[in-house]
């Protein structure tokens, strides 16, 4: 997983590449959770959750699947440890499955508290080799 945590005053944010876009949003996705739970890498993909999302531009699809994975951690208690995700940038929709397990407080260590997703500097954009995100959490 390649990203880069930025400080932000009162806030934090993740810069993510990728090869691809599907990619783009897998990795975001992920680096979301790694830096919430500090033990990630031992969760495990036991439960699949279908995600199914159509927004207006790319940049709300982003924020709209970031903002849903944070919904099942927060209503759930569910953290992804695995994403397959599918970006129509033509037609703003997403498709996919999250993996992952239940939150379990004698399993796993909750290290940050992200309150939400926010437009804040969000940055969407093709490169020449590939694609790039920037994008700013409540904490």
């Amino acid at each position: 997983m390649t990203y880069r945590v930025l400080d932000h005053t009162g806030d934090i944010g993740i810069e993510v590449e990728s090869k691809t876009l599907d990619g783009l949003f897998q990795e975001a996705g992920l680096a979301m959770f790694q830096e919430m739970i500090e033990n990630f890498s031992e969760v495990q993909p036991r439960i699949t959750k279908t995600l199914s999302l159509q927004e207006h531009s790319l940049e709300d699809l982003f924020l709209g699947f970031l903002s849903e994975l944070l919904f099942y951690f927060d209503a759930e208690g569910f953290i992804p440890r695995e994403l397959s995700i599918r970006v129509d940038p033509n037609l703003s929709m997403l498709s996919g499955t999250a993996k992952g397990e239940y939150l379990d407080p004698e399993k796993h260590r909750v290290r940050l508290g992200i309150k939400a997703v926010t437009y804040h500097m969000l940055q969407i954009e093709k490169r020449e080799d590939g694609w790039y995100a920037r994008v700013i959490f409540d904490v």
